[in-house]
């Protein structure tokens, strides 16, 4: 997996920096609503009614950039436990990505998994697509995103990602980053080899 698709899995959690939006924490913004509005018209419900809306919305949200629609759709700890360290829980909005929103699997009662398809242009402008589940919580406020499970590497098992513990994101954050550069360093060092080797090459005469 290349730089940029690690990063925009890992960034729907782990992107931080003061926050400084200038709505309040969990007042929807005109994006917000506006993202509610479409996900009315699109399937026929509110906003936090389902898992599956409640995804919907915080991905619209994240694909417009407005990062106070995406806290919006959260539980509330994980608004808290997020805004006390400036963490944004979302990547920056992309012109050129699209989602869709799969099967909801009822883990147990008010906890929910779903599937989603994000797919954006990799660093060779080729469109991408990477599979992420989702942990919803329903609440007091309807359901809310609570964390999220992307798998970075093929090899080995899907990264849990909880929006209620930044500090264990941050961890994940430092050891998938460390794993992605030892993996790319021994690319470049299976490249370097086959690169020196020439196949045409006979021995001593």
């Amino acid at each position: 997996m290349d730089r940029r698709c690690y990063h925009t899995l890992l960034a729907f959690s782990l992107t931080t920096g003061l926050v400084g939006c200038g709505d309040q924490p969990g007042t929807p913004s005109p994006q917000a609503k506006s993202a509610e509005r479409a996900a009315v018209a699109g399937q026929g419900t509110s906003a936090g009614t389902s898992p599956a809306q409640t995804v919907f919305c915080f991905l619209e949200a994240v694909r417009l950039g407005d990062d106070t629609a995406a806290s919006h759709m959260l539980t509330d700890l994980a608004r808290q436990k997020t805004a006390e360290i400036n963490m944004v829980v979302a990547p920056p909005g992309s012109d050129t990505a699209s989602f869709r929103v799969g099967q909801t699997t009822m883990v147990q009662d008010g906890l929910a998994h779903v599937a989603c398809c994000w797919t954006d242009l990799d660093n060779e402008g080729k469109p991408r697509t990477d599979e992420i589940v989702w942990t919803v919580r329903r609440s007091g406020r309807g359901w809310r995103i609570a964390g999220m499970a992307a798998k970075i590497f093929p090899d080995r098992p899907p990264v849990q990602l909880n929006f209620e513990d930044p500090q264990e994101m941050l961890r994940q954050q430092k050891l998938v980053e460390h794993e992605a550069i030892q993996r790319a360093g021994q690319q470049e060092r299976q490249a370097s080899r086959s690169a020196d080797q020439d196949p045409f090459q006979t021995g001593p005469k």
